[in-house]
C-alpha cells in the first residue's frame, strides 16, 4: 500500500455501492458537487473556488446578473422560491427520525461517503503536491498541508464509523484485520503528507501509531522502512 490510491482500493464493493459517478458508473467518485451534492468523478469535476461543481450546476451559477434579475421578476419564479423556502422550514422543524444505521449524528453510509470523498481529495492534493515538490516549487508544502487535512478528516471519520479511538492504542485493540489494514494505511498516508510539509516529528509519531495498530506484516514493514529513512536523513543532517 504505497499510495492513498491503494488505500481507496481497500473499500469493498458493498461499501462503495452508490459511491460512483452517476454519469460514468464505472468511475469512482472523487468529490461531490457543493451545490447539489451529486457525486462526481474526475471527468465531471469542475473546480470552483476551493470546492467543485457538476457541469449542470456550473452552468446555473454562470447565469449573468441581467438574466438573474429577469428570472426573479417572473411571478412563477417567486412562487417556486416561496414554496421551496416554506418546505425547507417545514422539514427542518418536523420531528426527526432515528436511522437504525446511525452512528452518532451521521449514518454509517454517510460516514463511508465522507471518508471515501476525503480520501479522494487527499489523493488528488498529494499527487499535485508530489509534482510541485519534484519541480522544486515552494508551494508544494501548502498542498501537502491541504492533503494532510483531508486525510486527517478521513481518519476521524473512520474512527467515528467503527467506534475506534486511535489515541487509546495499544490498550484498545482492533480485532478485525481489514480494519487494522485500513487504519494503518490511513496513518501511513497521513505520515507521507507530514513528511511533504517537512514535519518529521509528526510523521514519526503517526508512523509509530500505524505500527501500534498491529497491521499485516507488509504494512508494518513499510512503516518501519519509512521510519528508518527519516532517522537516516536526520543523522545525515
Amino acid at each position: 500500500m504505497e499510495t492513498i490510491t491503494d488505500l481507496l482500493g481497500t473499500y469493498t464493493a458493498g461499501e462503495t455501492a452508490g459511491l460512483h459517478c452517476r454519469d460514468h458508473p464505472g468511475e469512482p467518485s472523487c468529490s461531490a458537487c457543493r451545490r447539489c451534492g451529486r457525486l462526481l468523478c474526475s471527468r465531471c469535476f469542475l473546480p470552483r473556488g476551493t470546492a467543485g461543481m457538476c457541469p449542470a450546476c456550473m452552468k446555473r451559477v454562470r447565469l449573468s446578473p441581467r438574466e438573474a434579475m429577469t428570472f426573479f421578476r417572473h411571478p412563477a419564479a417567486v412562487l417556486v422560491l416561496a414554496v421551496a423556502v416554506l418546505s425547507l422550514l417545514y422539514v427542518s422543524a418536523g420531528p426527526g427520525r432515528i436511522d437504525p444505521e446511525s452512528t452518532g449524528n451521521r449514518t454509517r453510509k454517510g460516514l463511508t461517503l465522507h471518508n471515501w470523498l476525503y480520501l479522494g481529495k487527499g489523493e488528488r492534493l498529494k499527487t499535485y503536491a508530489d509534482y510541485l515538490s519534484s519541480s522544486g516549487r515552494p508551494e508544494a508544502a501548502r498542498y501537502y498541508r491541504r492533503a494532510r487535512s483531508a486525510v486527517r478528516e478521513a481518519v476521524s471519520g473512520a474512527e467515528e464509523q467503527y467506534g475506534i479511538s486511535l489515541s487509546q492504542l495499544p490498550e484498545e485493540r482492533i480485532e478485525e484485520e481489514p480494519l487494522r489494514t485500513r487504519f494503518a494505511g490511513l496513518l501511513i498516508g497521513l505520515a507521507a503528507c507530514y513528511l511533504g510539509e517537512g514535519d518529521t516529528g509528526q510523521a514519526i509519531e503517526v508512523l509509530e501509531k500505524s505500527i501500534e495498530v498491529n497491521p499485516p506484516a507488509s504494512l508494518r514493514a513499510l512503516a518501519r522502512y519509512r521510519l528508518g529513512k527519516i532517522y537516516e536523513e536526520d543523522l545525515r543532517d
